[in-house]
């Protein structure tokens, strides 16, 4: 999982430098240039090309952290769902029987199979995926061979990535007091000015929600849009990673703590 989490983290930070670089150019823009314009040098000359340039984008350089963080949402969704289904896998692993599975967990595997392959273009799958799946899950019930399941198909959402979105994902697989454990990570309540875990996790479903919020009225704009600033995009970005973070930390007690 660590892996996982690392590669998350590197694309959340390559955003996290490219607002960060534009927020360098609008401070660069605002710097007086008048005293070179008569200066011939080739690096001077650009300069002030680009001070005027960022000058007349404004409006546009603006709306760049919001756009951005379309992408934010839609790597931490992928993200939240890769873990999920490794630590799914991981579970399958320590039993010997589907039968000896949490028996919320045996009802996931079925329903949200027999789900996509009810129509697994809709869950982004190929025709050929329907009959890989349908033998996984044979092999799963009648055979107890659990080294493969089908943790894609236990991995599907039909909504954003909001809190309770999260709470149901991570309930397929039994594990119901992940709030509980991901906000009383240090570093989430760190995050939060050092709250109780309850005040953290409610604070912390709030900046997720909020977040999903803003992302579906710039995804589904009709009409107007409240553009967040640098700093927002950067906070969030902030958010997310230590919210990762913790996710990724919890799931490895939940994997521990579930018997055979």
């Amino acid at each position: 999982m660590e892996e996982i989490f690392i590669d998350f983290e590197k694309d959340l930070l390559e955003v996290k430098n490219t607002i960060d670089l534009f927020s360098s150019l609008e401070t660069f823009a605002q710097v007086s240039h008048s005293e070179f314009a008569d200066n011939t040098e080739e690096f001077l000359k650009n300069s002030i090309e680009l001070s005027e340039k960022i000058k007349l984008n404004r409006r546009g350089n603006t709306r760049i952290p919001t756009i951005l963080m379309l992408y934010v949402a839609g790597r931490f969704e992928n993200y939240a769902k890769t873990i999920m289904e490794e630590t799914s896998t991981q579970i399958a692993k320590k039993h010997t029987t589907f039968k000896a599975l949490p028996s919320k967990f045996q009802e996931s595997l079925i329903n949200d199979t027999s789900k996509v392959v009810q129509n697994p273009r809709k869950y982004s799958h190929g025709e050929g995926a329907r009959d890989s799946f349908i033998k996984n899950l044979y092999h799963n019930i009648h055979d107890n061979k659990l080294d493969i399941i089908n943790y894609q198909c236990m991995s599907i959402t039909e909504r954003n990535m909001r809190a309770d979105v999260i709470t149901e994902l991570f309930s397929k697989i039994n594990y119901k007091n992940i709030w509980e454990d991901i906000c009383s990570q240090a570093n989430m309540r760190q995050l939060f000015d050092g709250a109780d875990v309850s005040k953290t996790a409610k604070e912390c479903k709030g900046k997720l929600n909020t977040f999903m919020d803003m992302r579906n009225n710039v995804a589904h704009s009709s009409g107007a849009i409240t553009w967040i600033s640098n700093q927002s995009g950067i906070d969030y970005i902030l958010f997310f990673i230590e919210f990762g973070r913790a996710i990724k930390s919890v799931c490895p007690i939940h994997i521990a703590q579930t018997s055979n």
